[in-house]
């Protein structure tokens, strides 16, 4: 599925024929067309293939509308990563997935190009789905995961934290020989007292369950200081996603460059365009009810679709191109 310059396309070409199986080649840009898709994973009995999140959203969606999940019999097993997941999403996929004429298990993977791709993963169950969330797991074999505080220090159970990954797959340091690359180096690749090889700082923060799963909680560059709170996207993403009708969420900082304030603008994918007026006022409230003043967004964009880049990842780009296309044509974004 992915492109050959996406890091998973390693692992989804090279595992199959490592372990004696076949490998199904897309048409160039073949991952943009859903029925493509479909048709191939069908005609060529695929059991096994790996999807970015919301490629997987898009998916079941398509599945669902036009009822074709029964092409998806030869599947034993859906492995997906490369964006947060939100269980309120993942729910109905997987309620399709396990019915007993398919019986598809969902993977959730994890892991930085730096580790060579997949460093975690975890099998979805029903008991992810009832605690409204999906960890991603805990490490292979030959990796060591971290999770530590700003001194290096591991932190207890449930207490949030930054996650380093140790073994054989973290990588050696960035190409290159200037001062630039040696900064990048000095800063990924961490020597810690516990672990014989260098670990890799992912930037993402997490939490350790009492089970030993690794819960993904967001990027540490993702959480947002505004109005003098710290405050983390993730958070205000999932009490959207808890909203009937939204099937896909984004939050993002703007900055208004007249007044330098900064406000939160969030965008939901919903396909009933003609209650886009009700939707916006419903998520305001739940957000206004659930969650702090100062985690409350400023405006709430109503979409058919998120835009997908070519990997199959929402388009943030994109999204503030709009963000900022709206600000011109005299919306108000004063606080």
């Amino acid at each position: 599925m992915s492109s050959c310059s996406f890091d998973p396309h390693v692992m989804e070409c090279l595992g199959p024929l490592v372990t004696g199986g076949t490998c199904v080649m897309l048409k160039p840009l073949g991952n943009l067309d859903l029925n493509y898709v479909i048709s191939t994973i069908h005609r060529h009995r695929v059991s096994i293939a790996g999807f970015v999140t919301s490629f997987l959203y898009a998916l079941h969606e398509y599945l669902e509308q036009t009822n074709q999940f029964h092409l998806l019999s030869s599947m034993r097993q859906i492995i997906f990563g490369g964006e947060a997941c939100h269980a309120a999403r993942i729910a109905p996929i997987f309620t399709a997935l396990s019915h007993p004429s398919l019986n598809i298990e969902l993977v959730n993977a994890y892991g930085p190009a730096e580790t060579t791709d997949t460093a975690t993963y975890h099998k979805v169950t029903q008991q992810d789905l009832d605690r409204n969330i999906i960890p991603i797991g805990k490490p292979l074999l030959n990796y060591a995961c971290h999770i530590l505080d700003e001194q290096l220090l591991p932190i207890a159970v449930n207490e949030l934290g930054e996650l380093y990954i140790g073994g054989r797959g973290v990588f050696a340091g960035y190409f290159g020989d200037n001062d630039m690359v040696r900064s990048l180096n000095n800063n990924a690749l961490v020597r810690l007292p516990f672990e014989e090889t260098l670990c890799y700082r992912t930037g993402d923060l997490c939490r350790l369950s009492e089970t030993g799963n690794i819960l993904y909680c967001g990027r540490a560059d993702h959480q947002v200081k505004l109005r003098g709170q710290r405050l983390e996207i993730g958070e205000i993403e999932a009490c959207i996603m808890r909203v009937e009708g939204v099937t896909n969420c984004v939050v993002m900082k703007q900055t208004n460059t007249r007044t330098q304030r900064d406000f939160l603008v969030a965008f939901a994918q919903s396909h009933d365009s003609n209650s886009t007026n009700d939707l916006q006022k419903v998520i305001m409230c739940q957000c206004n009810t659930q969650l702090p003043d100062y985690m409350v967004p400023s405006t709430v964009t109503v979409m058919d679709k998120l835009p997908l880049n070519v990997n199959g990842k929402i388009d943030r780009k994109q999204l503030l191109d709009i963000e900022l296309l709206e600000k011109n044509t005299g919306r108000n974004d004063d606080m």
